[in-house]
């Protein structure tokens, strides 16, 4: 068992497991004592009463030993920066893996180096790293992830087929909405909106014509499976699109009880969006066929 890892808690979560084993050694587990004890004494109780759930689960990643004796200096350098990009990949993959699975709010903390000798007191933070998808910026009104037993073939799949794309080059055409997605997480619930409208611009739209229109009827064929199913959607997105602009241009933006209204379900929809554009890019689609062709030609179709 090595006795090195990269430990990255993960707030507004809650687990029905106390350890759930995943692909490639990553483990999502209840926090160490210790580790706790080391948040709570780095962060300052005043942290922990800033935010409105304390850290029960982190992400475990075993560490994998890089160096060898005779190594130059800069091989040992590029190696430790390769080793630092994996452990990153696979904590922003896992993230990925869960917000594509449901939704709830989890949002990964800090990832830190840990210690855990035999028989000697552990140690934590010698090397610390933020990934792309991590943010401290909470909000009460959002909702707890929950990882249900059930969920785990499911998620570790998920999980095994995100990181396959990125070794495949596959979430490269995703760039921009999978960015997007993440960071619609974070921040108020009006910025949150934006962002889910330009992931799914950028899903949906490669021309600047009649955007609000295009995109809520390529989303709604997309998505939907009967003519009601698509009604909604369609108007659904009509509606975001229309706050959305309202927001940019602050003429009579919407309040924040009509976004908590429709938020959730825009989020809905681009997360299983990104999901549809995923299975299709990895069959070997193109963007520009999947929108040009296979979107369009469904739509003339009327959804068959």
């Amino acid at each position: 068992m090595p006795n090195g890892y990269w430990f990255c808690p993960i707030y507004c979560f809650r687990c029905e497991s106390d350890t759930v084993n995943l692909e490639g050694n990553v483990q999502i587990v209840r926090i160490p004592p210790e580790f706790h004890t080391y948040l709570y004494e780095k962060s300052g109780s005043n942290f922990f009463r800033t935010v409105p759930f304390e850290v029960d689960w982190i992400i475990s990643i075993p560490q994998r030993e890089v160096h060898e004796i005779g190594e130059s200096r800069e091989v040992q350098m590029t190696q430790a920066l390769e080793e630092m990009e994996r452990i990153k990949d696979l904590t922003v993959d896992l993230i990925t893996a869960l917000r594509l699975s449901r939704e709830g709010r989890v949002i990964p903390g800090l990832l830190m180096s840990a210690s855990y000798p035999t028989g000697a007191t552990p140690s934590f933070g010698g090397t610390t790293a933020w990934t792309s998808v991590s943010s401290l910026d909470f909000f009460v009104e959002e909702s707890i992830y929950t990882f249900r037993q059930d969920d785990l073939t499911t998620i570790n799949s998920l999980f095994k087929e995100i990181t396959g794309w990125r070794n495949s080059g596959v979430l490269n055409h995703l760039e921009i909405p999978l960015y997007r997605f993440h960071s619609a997480y974070l921040g108020p619930i009006e910025e949150r909106l934006v962002d889910q409208i330009i992931a799914l611009e950028s899903l949906y739209l490669n021309d600047p014509q009649e955007l609000s229109y295009k995109l809520a009827m390529r989303t709604a064929y997309s998505l939907g499976n009967t003519r009601e199913a698509r009604n909604e959607i369609f108007n659904n997105m009509k509606k975001a699109y229309n706050y959305r602009s309202k927001i940019i241009h602050g003429n009579d933006p919407p309040t924040r009880e009509q976004l908590r209204e429709l938020v959730p379900r825009v989020e809905e929809y681009l997360r299983q969006s990104l999901k549809k554009y995923l299975l299709l890019l990895n069959e070997g689609n193109t963007m520009r066929r999947i929108q040009q062709e296979l979107l369009d030609d469904s739509i003339l179709e009327g959804g068959q």
